[in-house]
């Protein structure tokens, strides 16, 4: 594999364990957000909902205390009555809400029961609804009590009356119809119901009149007429008290209707609808117990999964910087150590070292520098080295052939075997002309030898020289002989 394949593939496995680290932590993300989103958006709005809708159960319920208190006004219980529909409303959104999320089997089947519940009460609520709504006076129960003590007051009047009639004294009681009870009570009592009003009204007149009897018959005993204070109180006193029980029977008689209602409505809030009420809230208590169950379960699911998560996230991260750092010095090392090798190398061939070869084995570029350094030492040792030595014996006979043009060393090389062998040549050519010129010399000598006999001794001397000289030339020629 060249050396680009080696790095891309190298580059390549960092990506894969960048990749890894990075899948697992979003593998890890995704769980844990999927845990998060079960959290907040399921199980944390279904306790939410199930929480409002025991607040509204709670709600109506003190709504339908108010409503079916004996002392509540008609005001109150029209405000409570609103208020009640406004609660079911609110009940009805919140429910619907809730049946949108998901739920369990068993959350399923809760639910089912307080649904069940839930149209009873409303069944229930209506029953007292219907109750309720007829009843347009303020304290009922209290009202019936206090016009019943109103009757008895005049009946016990109109007996104080006579009892001053037939003792003959002055009737000490309150002769003033607006400061008696019954008086007091008119003015200061207020309805909403125009027919109860209208009871009402009737006792001003006979009321009046009563109290006015009251007035007369004192001033006959005064006079001294006690016959006609009795006629008086026979003839028109009781026969007008006798027309104020009556009004006082019809009043107490429209009251105890609305108390009767009120005593109904009491019944289906203390039967029917309580039924449906703790049937519904007992369904609702389950339904938040199996909520927070299972929102404590996938919260806990949730903790985990993150836990999970940053425990592979930290070994996945650990794993590859660990592979990285081992693959990491493996490529390394596969680059460096031969690297070292081929600097070795060459600072040995910067030496004159020409004994050192890498021989590695490898497909890639560094195998092929390795192998070009090796086949360029061998080179420089047959080519080169071994020449120089041949022609350092004075062997010029060694053949260099350049490679191309632009080798300069084999070409340096041949042009010096070259030019040794021409220098050669002219030493040879100049040893012939020099032997040629010794024998002139020689010849000359022996003609001047006759009459230049001092000279003989130089000249033989000189010709001994000569002869030498030619015996080394001669030498020399046989060398270049041999070379050509």
């Amino acid at each position: 594999m060249k050396l680009f394949g080696k790095m891309l593939s190298s580059f390549s496995v960092m990506a894969l364990l960048c990749a890894l680290v990075g899948g697992i932590g979003w593998w890890g993300i995704n769980h844990t957000r999927d845990g998060l989103e079960q959290v907040g958006e399921q199980r944390l709005p279904a306790v939410q909902n199930l929480g409002l809708m025991m607040e509204a159960l709670n709600a109506i319920k003190a709504t339908e205390k108010t409503m079916t208190n004996p002392a509540s006004t008609a005001a109150e219980r029209r405000f409570e009555s609103k208020n009640l529909m406004n609660l079911r409303q609110q009940m009805e959104k919140t429910m619907a809400d809730y049946a949108d999320l998901p739920r369990t089997e068993v959350e399923e089947r809760l639910w089912g029961d307080y649904r069940k519940a839930w149209t009873g009460l409303l069944a229930a609520q209506d029953q007292l609804l219907k109750k309720i709504d007829h009843i347009a006076l303020d304290e009922v129960d209290h009202l019936e009590a206090v016009l019943l003590a109103r009757h008895l007051d005049h009946i016990n009047w109109v007996r104080g009356l006579e009892k001053a009639v037939v003792n003959r004294r002055a009737f000490d009681g309150q002769l003033n119809p607006l400061r008696c009870g019954l008086g007091k009570f008119l003015l200061s009592f207020m309805s909403d119901d125009s027919e109860f009003n209208a009871l009402l009204d009737k006792f001003a007149k006979p009321h009046r009149m009563l109290h006015n009897f009251g007035h007369e018959i004192n001033d006959l005993i005064a006079e001294g007429n006690h016959t006609e204070a009795r006629r008086l109180l026979d003839s028109k006193v009781k026969p007008t008290l006798a027309g104020i029980e009556g009004i006082f029977s019809e009043v107490v008689e429209y009251v105890r209707r609305d108390a009767g209602d009120l005593r109904e409505a009491l019944k289906v809030a203390h039967g029917a609808e309580r039924v449906a009420f703790e049937g519904a809230m007992e369904a609702l208590d389950k339904l938040m117990e199996q909520s927070l169950e299972q929102t404590a379960l996938a919260r806990s699911e949730a903790e985990h999964e993150a836990e999970l998560s940053q425990m592979l996230s930290l070994a996945s991260v650990i794993l590859g910087v660990v592979l990285a750092l081992v693959f990491g010095v493996f490529s390394a090392r596969s680059l460096a150590r031969p690297m070292q090798k081929l600097v070795a190398m060459i600072r040995e061939l910067d030496n004159g070292h020409l004994d050192s070869r890498l021989k590695l084995k490898r497909s890639d570029e560094i195998g092929e520098v390795a192998a070009t350094m090796d086949t360029f030492a061998d080179s420089l040792q047959a080519e080169v080295v071994d020449n120089l030595e041949m022609l350092a014996r004075g062997d010029l006979t060694f053949e260099v052939t350049p490679r191309d043009g632009r080798d300069r060393v084999r070409g340096a090389l041949a042009k010096l075997g070259t030019d040794l062998n021409q220098l050669l040549g002219q030493v040879q050519t100049a040893s012939l002309q020099i032997t040629q010129g010794a024998g002139q010399v020689a010849e000359t000598s022996q003609t001047l030898s006759q009459g230049a006999t001092e000279q003989a001794s130089s000249l033989e001397e000189m010709a001994a020289s000569m002869n030498q000289m030619a015996a080394q030339v001669g030498q020399s020629s046989d060398h270049i002989n041999r070379a050509n």
